[in-house]
Order: C-alpha cells, then structure tokens, then sequence
C-alpha cells in the first residue's frame, strides 16, 4: 500500500489538552455530554492525586470532569 500523500501519522498517549473525545462504552452519565464530542481542556487532581482526571467542555456547551481509569475503565474519553 502507497503512502497517504495527505495525511501524517501521530502517535497518541493517553489524555491530553486539546484531545478530542467522546462517550464510550463505559460511559454512565446520561446525557451529559450531549451525545456529542468533547475537547479535553485540563488534566486535574482527583482526591488529591494528580493527573488521574480530565476537564471536558463538550460541544454542547455542557462541562464536566471525569476520573481517568476510574475501576480499569476510560470513558472520554470518559
């Protein structure tokens, strides 16, 4: 197969600001993102231990902040 003259690879690592997100299978939180997509716009403390949650501003204008890996589940992105 011939490269793809019109995109590039990027490799992703986990959650970051600015990353695109949206529900996953794990996802319980009703509707509260919409049933949309979301951009991640911080990586915060949970509980006093740093970098395990995401601050979310989804499409629909709605907010949140999620634990990331909350019981070996990802959802979002969360």
């Amino acid at each position: 197969m011939e490269k793809r003259s019109t995109t590039s690879k990027v490799q992703a690592r986990g959650i970051y600001p600015n990353a695109i997100v949206n529900r996953g299978p794990d996802w319980k939180y009703d509707n509260q993102d919409g049933g949309r997509f979301g951009t991640v716009t911080e990586i915060r403390s949970w509980q006093g231990v740093p970098s395990c949650a995401a601050r979310v501003a989804w499409d629909s204008g709605k907010e949140g902040t999620y634990r990331l890996g909350y019981q070996g589940k990802v959802n979002c992105n969360f």
